[in-house]
């Protein structure tokens, strides 16, 4: 990993950590994770993801803009209750062994 790389990701954690403190209970954790809004009209938005490294994977989240999910984070931002309630929310469903990954997150999906 290059430098730049590095210092965008320690940005990107830094920043995570300060919305989701409770990330740090996920300290080199893998697991199935979830992200949620609602739009103005009302309408539910969600998307469910796996990690192999919870923390590292939130802030590619925050600072990456490469999906769509990524993308609309920027656009929207994270929820606050009296400055965004528009913005997205972001919590831990649950953690497991990464061998199973990939099994738990279609669970959740389905």
């Amino acid at each position: 990993m290059d430098r730049i790389v590095r210092e965008k990701l320690r940005q990107g954690i830094a920043i995570a950590l300060k919305q989701f403190p409770f990330l740090n209970l996920y300290h080199q954790k893998s697991g199935i994770y979830l992200w949620e809004r609602w739009d103005e009209n009302g309408k539910y938005c969600w998307y469910v993801g796996k990690a192999k490294n919870i923390i590292w994977r939130t802030a590619q989240h925050i600072i990456d803009g490469k999906s769509h999910l990524d993308l609309s984070i920027k656009n929207h931002k994270i929820y606050d209750k009296d400055k965004n309630t528009g913005g997205w929310r972001f919590m831990v469903l649950e953690t497991c062994d990464e061998s199973l990954l990939d099994h738990n997150e279609q669970m959740y999906i389905k």
